[in-house]
């Protein structure tokens, strides 16, 4: 900004700088002027009213998958032949 005015005064002859003031406050104006009425419209359309509230419903949670279930532990007795007589 500081260097615009510096550009400004070197090259905008010295009868003509308060118009050329004069239009750069004008368009900061207008540029300020449309800017907070986005900036107004944004706010407006992101705010939560109750009524939305009322009417809303969360979405169920995701389905978990079942878990894997280990099959039952069986103990092995070695067929007849294999075992050893008690002596």
């Amino acid at each position: 900004m500081i260097l615009l005015a510096l550009v400004a005064l070197i090259v905008i002859p010295p009868e003509k700088l308060p118009e050329f003031a004069r239009q750069v406050a004008r368009i900061f104006n207008e540029l300020r002027r449309s800017t907070t009425g986005i900036w107004d419209d944004l706010k407006r359309d992101a705010m939560v009213k109750p009524e939305d509230l009322v009417h809303y419903k969360p979405s169920p949670p995701p389905a978990t998958p079942p878990t894997p279930t280990a099959p039952p532990t069986a103990t092995m007795t070695p067929p007849d032949s294999e075992k050893k007589p008690h002596e």
